[in-house]
């Protein structure tokens, strides 16, 4: 099961919202965890497989600095206004999550 990390910009209601409304599907993907969007160094013990950022463009923009040392796969949802960068709004992720995270949910008891 895949260690996925999400990042949200929560300070903005939307992308509160928003990642909130991902969480679940993401939990049957793989094992989630959280942390806010920010200027600051990722952790040096936090471990993932592939990073969901929620927010606008900046957002993304922002993160993608963070992230890029990981080399772990990003995947942008969009909870500004137009969204050139972010790949998905919650609908579009909940059709293409199979293909994104995998062919099967992580089975759950």
């Amino acid at each position: 099961m895949p260690n996925i990390l999400l990042i949200a910009h929560r300070s903005k209601p939307e992308a509160a919202r928003t990642a909130d409304a991902i969480r679940p599907l993401l939990a049957r993907y793989g094992a989630v965890e959280e942390i806010p969007s920010g200027d600051e160094p990722l952790p040096s013990a936090l471990a993932f497989d592939l990073a969901v950022v929620v927010g606008g463009d900046g957002t993304l923009i922002g993160e993608t600095r963070r992230l890029v040392a990981r080399g772990a796969p990003i995947v942008g949802v969009n909870a500004g206004r137009l969204g050139f960068l972010a790949e998905f709004d919650v609908a579009d992720l909940e059709k293409h999550a199979p293909l994104v995270f995998g062919a099967t949910p992580a089975l759950r008891e």
